[in-house]
């Protein structure tokens, strides 16, 4: 994923990836596929069945195939931001995994990158959904991909990933 920033920015990603990596590894995995790097343009955003306005839901428009045991992270990233504010968690626990629809939610402070913490509420705005399948050790994504969201603020998004790239 590419992101336009500093060298102090690129030191402060680099910790809050090396943080949130950590989290995952301490919590056993969370399930998740790897991508191919790929950015595709906006994502066509439609409301979830049941997200609360500000919010984006994420689920899988194909299955993510090849990635039993491991962990799918999603963070989303404000537009010209250098820190994620929010992300998604799923551990994989087939080997053709459906990401269910996961609410991305505040980054916590617990050991377990997948542990319940409150939804987001997006502002208005532009951000990047950076997707990644972590497998043990747990230190860098398998596979990645990323993909632009238009967020209007006040109603519920809904971004289907692509499991195939996420997919061995």
């Amino acid at each position: 994923m590419a992101f336009d920033m500093r060298v102090r920015g690129s030191q402060l990603r680099t910790g809050l990836w090396l943080s949130v990596v950590l989290l995952v590894a301490a919590s056993g995995a969370c399930g998740g596929g790897a991508a191919s790097d790929t950015t595709p343009g906006p994502q066509t955003a439609t409301p979830p069945p049941s997200g609360a306005p500000g919010t984006i839901t994420i689920d899988s428009r194909s299955p993510i195939v090849g990635q039993l045991g491991k962990v799918l992270v999603v963070f989303a990233t404000p537009k010209n931001g250098a820190i994620p504010i929010s992300r998604g968690c799923a551990r994989i626990t087939s080997d053709r995994f459906d990401v269910p629809p996961t609410i991305m939610t505040e980054i916590g402070t617990s050991q377990d990158a997948c542990g319940t913490t409150a939804a987001t509420a997006f502002p208005k705005g532009t951000y990047t959904l950076a997707a990644g399948i972590y497998g043990p050790p747990y230190s860098s994504p398998e596979k990645e991909s990323s993909l632009t969201v238009d967020h209007s603020g006040d109603g519920a998004v809904h971004v289907s990933l692509d499991g195939a790239s996420l997919s061995r």
